[in-house]
């Protein structure tokens, strides 16, 4: 059943698997794990004393020798403002994770700062367009929610300054319904598919933009690129778009104009070698000897590519020309070279 959804769908089941399995600490167990050394500290050396007496060296000494996951003394105070704020938050922190007293235990990367300054719509367009990119695909309004969440969730993690990623709702404050918001941002489906190959390629640890064949192709004479049916206004797309997403036929006849192999051409070989002769095209069972190869399952290699159902079949059938970079993927996930999946035609 897994194998028959589309990816967007597969991604969102693995997310909800994900947190079913590993649900996210609550509120209070992040108090605790957060504030409850220092607040144990404060019970045993100030008693019932609203007076802090915990040194930040102590905390720093214990917390080293008792609890290593805990945040250190630095953390805290870029959290809670200074030391004393912090100290006073611990003092208001019980055990199981509830609040008693003025100060409240909540992480609060803005607390003691100055108040943050509202998003312009230049950051507002800047943020679609990051979500985009990120994504390989133009999002919604709750796929962009979300997104923003995680990227805010992930950098308090990890304990680094908040990202300037503008809300749902700073967003609306300047356009609204969504659909204004992603045409302000000017996201084309060509940027979008560039981004998502890109993203494709890196998961499987290949070069997006080899650096030799687009040299060899800024080099290579205009009459030259025209035999092979390449006018400079595709020198130009191909040359700030990479060649990741050439066709298999137009990638053969740039190797020849170039001088290398399709293997060289999509950045998975450094060394140029030969360029095929003639056409060619993917052979009929380069997939199932890709499967074979890889041990792993068509829905499997299907999301590495991140390709819909519909051309995925075309793929598998012969029906639908392979791009150059899933022809990286292909070749790189079976521990191929690209001119063992292809046959001269």
């Amino acid at each position: 059943m897994a194998s028959a959804l589309e990816p967007l769908a597969l991604a969102e089941l693995e997310r909800a698997l994900r947190l079913a399995l590993d649900p996210p600490l609550s509120a209070a167990e992040r108090r605790v794990r957060e504030l409850g050394l220092l607040s144990l500290l404060i019970e045993e050396q100030a008693g019932k004393s609203r007076r802090c007496l915990v040194q930040r060296s102590t905390y720093d000494e214990r917390r080293l020798r008792e609890v290593p996951d805990a945040p250190d003394s630095r953390r805290l105070v870029e959290t809670y403002g200074s030391w004393n704020q912090a100290c006073r938050a611990a003092r208001s922190l019980r055990a199981d994770g509830r609040v008693h007293g003025k100060a409240a235990p909540f992480s609060n990367q803005m607390r003691g700062r100055k108040g943050i300054q509202p998003y312009t719509r230049e950051e507002i367009r800047a943020g679609i367009r990051r979500c985009a990119f990120e994504l390989g695909r133009t999002p919604s309004s709750g796929v962009y929610q979300r997104w923003s969440f995680d990227v805010k969730r992930s950098a308090r993690r990890a304990g680094v300054e908040l990202p300037r990623v503008p809300g749902i709702n700073s967003i609306y404050r300047f356009y609204k319904p969504w659909t204004r918001a992603v045409a302000a941002a000017s996201v084309t489906d060509a940027e979008v598919a560039h981004a998502r190959t890109t993203r494709v390629l890196r998961l499987s640890a290949i070069d997006a933009l080899p650096a030799a064949p687009l040299d060899a192709l800024r080099a290579a004479s205009p009459e030259a690129l025209a035999g092979v049916g390449v006018d400079p206004a595709r020198r130009e797309h191909l040359v700030k778009r990479g060649l990741a997403q050439v066709p298999l036929a137009e990638a053969t006849r740039l190797c020849q104009v170039l001088g290398g192999t399709l293997d060289w051409l999509a950045g998975i070989d450094l060394n140029q070698g030969d360029p095929p002769r003639g056409g060619v095209a993917l052979r009929s069972t380069a997939i199932a000897d890709v499967l074979e190869r890889a041990a792993i399952t068509s829905g499997e290699l299907r999301r590495r590519l991140e390709l819909q159902a519909g051309p995925w079949r075309r793929l598998q059938n012969g029906a639908r020309e392979p791009m150059l970079y899933e022809l990286a993927v292909l070749a790189t996930a079976a521990n191929l070279q690209i001119r063992n999946l292809v046959a001269k035609i």
